[in-house]
């Protein structure tokens, strides 16, 4: 396991900080992200001799969650900070992505973790989480099968977003297509209905778009067995 420091507790970090809660969220995700540049530095290192071999699983995920946590903050959740975002970020996209499915795991359910604080600022990060989780999750076809859950786990996290987060449309709709690559089609129909009649978040283009896709549904046949 490559060493990583772990950081102070949150009081040492704010006096560090001088007591400015942007300025420990901005140094904890840049203290974060030096383990993965690290990474990059030590295999581009000019002689062979010097260069170590690049390997995301030797990463202290746990450690890792540490730091980021220290940029999402309660002072910085509530504003929705850079830190914050670029914290959620780093889960998401950069150490999401990579090591092994358990270490994904950790960081996307870190991120869906942190969403519910502050759903407005944090839905992009997510929406990446569902996307990794269905697409670049794991090795193994039990892997594989685990991200699907995850991404569906997530997906229902932005569904069920309070109103006042006002997060896009679409973002919203991803369960149904998560289900839809389940083969779960006859779940997919019931949510898409229930949604159609709440119709709480939808303006009237999504309402006849969502409408249109229930039909598709509707008519969807399925595969023979054998296919």
């Amino acid at each position: 396991m490559t060493a990583i420091e772990p950081p102070p507790t949150r009081l040492q970090w704010q006096l560090q900080s001088f007591n400015d809660p942007l300025l420990a969220g901005y140094a904890a995700v840049l203290w974060a992200q030096t383990a993965e540049s690290g990474l990059r530095s030590a295999s581009t290192l000019p002689h062979p001799a010097l260069q170590q071999p690049v390997r995301w699983h030797d990463l202290d995920y746990a450690v890792l969650q540490q730091w980021l946590a220290l940029a999402l903050s309660q002072p910085l959740q509530a504003v929705g900070s850079l830190p914050g975002r670029y914290a959620m970020m780093l889960a998401t996209r950069i150490y999401g992505e990579s090591g092994s499915a358990s270490q994904q795991q950790t960081m996307l359910d870190f991120a869906a973790t942190h969403f519910s604080a502050n759903p407005a600022a944090y839905w992009p990060w997510l929406v990446h989480a569902v996307y990794v989780a269905q697409h670049q999750f794991g090795k193994t076809s039990m892997e594989r099968a685990t991200g699907k859950g995850l991404a569906r786990q997530y997906a229902n996290q932005l569904r069920h977003a309070p109103a006042e987060a006002k997060l896009p449309h679409w973002a919203r709709q991803l369960e149904v297509f998560i289900l839809e690559d389940l083969g779960e089609i006859e779940t997919a129909k019931v949510l898409l209905g229930g949604m159609l009649a709440a119709g709480e978040w939808m303006d009237q283009r999504d309402f006849l778009l969502m409408s249109q896709r229930l039909r598709e549904l509707e008519n969807h046949k399925p595969m023979p067995a054998g296919h």
